[in-house]
């Protein structure tokens, strides 16, 4: 934050992903100590429920397919007033073997269950 701070233009900020924030082992109520101004985007993606110590960053799942709790995750986004971009980044060791439009449909039916969960 620092690093922003001294750089001081409006378009560098921090990106939040639910990832590296369960990765890490962050608690969501600590996203409560970064302003929130500060927050330009937002990513979700899932884990396999494997320890972490043995998780991979370009092994990611499809939101909801795993052990991240992304409801709380998008509820506290809410609850410290994060109104922007919240986007998907699964990285994988290969190619989806399915079309894009099978994977829009999963995406899509990934997030409308989240939000809705959220209550957002």
């Amino acid at each position: 934050m620092e690093l922003i701070e001294t750089i001081g233009e409006p378009n560098v900020g921090l990106l939040i992903d639910a990832y590296h924030c369960y990765t890490t082992g962050m608690k969501f109520e600590e996203l409560n100590q970064i302003p929130i101004e500060l927050i330009v985007h937002v990513h979700i993606n899932d884990a396999k429920a494997i320890p972490v110590s043995e998780i991979l960053d370009n092994d990611r799942l499809y939101p909801g397919e795993g052990v991240i709790d992304l409801v709380s995750f998008l509820k506290q986004l809410n609850a410290i007033g994060y109104k922007g971009a919240v986007t998907q980044e699964v990285l994988t060791q290969s190619p989806p073997t399915i079309s894009s439009e099978e994977l829009w449909r999963k995406t899509a039916n990934a997030y409308r269950e989240l939000f809705e969960k959220a209550g957002l």
